[in-house]
């Protein structure tokens, strides 16, 4: 359950684990097929089934996600997943893990914290933060998990949400000031490293917008 699993699984595991599998992909050593993906067709949401496949390993694994956007309105989350584990030779069922989007997003939070720390700068101080949904509050405590920056600026094109993440956060980590960005200029203007966690569909920062600092 996604209890036993926060209690058994710390931050550095997973992103341990997650630079293991990228090494092992890299190396030919696994075989992802294309996720299946059924999507609404009233835009509310999608259904995934994702699986991988390594000779390495002992086990496989199939894993169900329900992306149900409507549930911001009802201050659910928009993600939920289920995994079933099987044993790699027999394909008998050995264990059902119901995550509820924790470990997915875990996962997604430890694959940008592995890009973060080969990209940043030795001497960054600031991190700007673009989106204020569910991922970017896992991606900020999954980045602070492994380096300490003395500024956070967050920005969301619906500044309230902003807010909301902002005063989550803050009791979470003392000595770190978050604050709310201003605009997107006041992210790249500041910020050493700009971590972008949105779903849009358009560019939101251009080139002409960067500064040295960013570069």
């Amino acid at each position: 359950s996604k209890s036993q699993l926060q209690k058994r699984v710390s931050s550095a595991e997973i992103i341990d684990a997650v630079r293991q599998g990228f090494i092992a992909y890299s190396k030919g050593l696994v075989l992802v097929p294309p996720p299946l993906v059924y999507a609404f067709p009233d835009g509310t949401g999608e259904i995934c089934i994702k699986t991988a496949f390594s000779s390495e390993l002992s086990t496989y694994t199939i894993k169900q996600v329900s992306v149900m956007l409507e549930n911001i309105k009802r201050g659910l989350p928009t993600l939920n997943a289920t995994m079933n584990v099987y044993r790699r030779d027999t394909g008998k069922l050995e264990m059902i893990i119901s995550e509820e989007g924790w470990l997915t997003n875990m996962r997604t939070a430890g694959a940008g914290a592995i890009a973060e720390r080969l990209f940043r700068k030795k001497c960054a101080r600031v991190l700007g933060v673009v989106g204020s949904g569910t991922q970017a509050e896992y991606q900020i405590k999954t980045i602070l998990s492994q380096y300490k920056y003395d500024l956070i600026l967050v920005w969301n094109r619906t500044q309230k949400r902003a807010e909301e993440l902002v005063q989550k956060m803050r009791p979470q980590f003392l000595t770190t000031r978050i604050v709310v960005a201003q605009d997107l200029q006041d992210i790249t203007d500041q910020s050493d490293t700009i971590l972008m966690v949105t779903s849009a569909q358009q560019p939101i920062i251009t080139s002409t917008m960067l500064s040295k600092r960013n570069l």
